[in-house]
């Protein structure tokens, strides 16, 4: 599982899939911001923050052979996710 994670994620672009978060972004991640009233000028790099830092734990426990629990992993990731918006652009 973590070689084929792995792969998928290192050739995304190549693939032309990261061409498919286009919709993902705008019916998922549109309502959201629009719900917590994020400026458009800011929305790409609070989006770019939370991708890539959510890429970056799934990278690191990858990189430490899955030692963590899946249930451990969910959990961080929600606690990061769930940081108020002061507490990531201040």
């Amino acid at each position: 599982m973590k070689r084929l994670f792995r792969t998928a994620t290192e050739n995304a672009a190549v693939l032309g899939m990261d061409k498919s978060y286009d919709g993902l972004f705008y019916h998922v991640f549109t309502p959201i911001l629009d719900r917590y009233g994020i400026p458009q000028q800011d929305r790409r790099y609070i989006m770019a923050l939370y991708i890539q830092g959510l890429m970056a734990i799934i990278s690191e426990w990858l990189r430490n052979d899955c030692a963590d629990s899946v249930a451990y992993i969910v959990d961080m990731i929600q606690r990061c996710a769930k940081r108020s918006r002061e507490e990531v652009c201040d």
